[in-house]
């Protein structure tokens, strides 16, 4: 396996850092901790020049409980996400995504996914992320990972019909970038604090 480090500015985003720190440790808090860690899991999308998006957790992204079957015999699922509300926040910064490398949680929070910028100039995510950090080693697996080919979701009819992906007429140019599958699996093999 090849190596990235990733150094956070945990002053300057700390709530999104300290989600970001849990994940990759195995340390979140509550019933999610268990299957909320970075280890094993894989890139989400690859939006070639653009933002490669990670984690798709081994176990899913969200917490399944089933209930008994009712009289009907219906059985029901529920599906809880994993970042619970101490992942919430309306923290922003003053940093930009005007590096290679740079590392960004959605504003919000309520999520573990992040964002890896495979160019030098990402502007486009400055309005929905927070940069939480910056790839310091492995800039070249970033590179690599950013060649991966990738299908959109729903396959390739919906390459052509934006409508088609899922996103409504006014959604943002740049939210089909998530919906760029990799047609290789990606893996974060280990997770640690070095």
């Amino acid at each position: 396996p090849r190596r990235v480090v990733i150094g956070l500015f945990g002053e300057d985003a700390p709530v999104h850092t300290n989600s970001f720190l849990a994940a990759c440790t195995g340390t979140v808090p509550g019933a999610a901790g268990v299957q909320a860690r970075y280890q094993q899991a894989s890139v989400r999308s690859i939006s070639t020049g653009r933002a490669i998006a990670f984690a798709n957790f081994p176990g899913g992204n969200f917490m399944l409980k089933t209930t008994a079957p009712s009289r009907g015999g219906m059985v029901k699922e529920e599906r809880t996400p994993l970042a619970g509300p101490e992942t919430k926040t309306d923290e922003t910064n003053s940093l930009r995504h005007d590096e290679l490398g740079r590392v960004s949680m959605a504003k919000g929070g309520g999520s573990y996914n992040f964002v890896i910028t495979p160019v030098q100039k990402a502007p486009w995510l400055d309005a929905n992320n927070v940069v939480i950090g910056q790839v310091l080693e492995g800039l070249d697996v970033i590179e690599d990972i950013n060649k991966v080919r990738v299908t959109p979701r729903g396959g390739i009819v919906n390459a052509f019909d934006r409508g088609g992906l899922g996103l409504p007429a006014d959604a943002p140019e740049n939210a089909q970038d998530y919906l760029m599958l990799p047609l290789e699996r990606v893996r974060i093999v280990k997770s640690r604090l070095a």
